[in-house]
């Protein structure tokens, strides 16, 4: 193969890179972007895998397109909201505001652990279960 051959069908990986960027910052899906570019999804894999740029720059779009349908989603889900919906509203509300909108009550922590002895039968055989560490031993008493 000459060079200028290699060199024109790097300029078209290179171009078909780019195409690709742009159109997974519309989609946000690697599969919607290769169907419309015609490749195959392993030609973007081989891409990602071998070239550090293109790595950095898919990542890079990536993060755009998932915002932009964050944003998207949430514009609508703000509208639903408004149309009644307590239970998405109350969501939303938690989501952009948790330090006002939070559970008063964070939870219970428990600590320590339990041990719950069974016996079978009139052999006197122990059961011991351990829930802090989920271990299980047999003991005889």
């Amino acid at each position: 193969m000459s060079m200028a051959l290699r060199d024109i069908q790097s300029q078209q990986t290179e171009r078909q890179k780019e195409q690709f960027l742009d159109a997974l910052r519309v989609t946000g899906h690697v599969t919607t972007a290769a169907d419309q570019l015609h490749i195959n999804r392993g030609t973007f894999y081989r891409w990602l895998e071998l070239d550090n740029n293109f790595r950095e720059q898919y990542l890079a779009s990536k993060h755009l397109a998932d915002e932009v349908l964050a944003d998207r989603l949430e514009v609508e889900a703000i509208k639903r909201a408004e149309g009644k919906s307590d239970l998405l509203m109350m969501f939303l509300l938690k989501g952009l505001r948790p330090g006002k909108y939070r559970e008063s009550n964070p939870g219970v922590q428990i600590t320590g652990s339990v041990q719950i002895n069974v016996r079978y039968g009139d052999d006197q055989q122990v059961r011991v279960l351990e829930l802090s560490g989920s271990q299980e031993a047999q003991t005889d008493d």
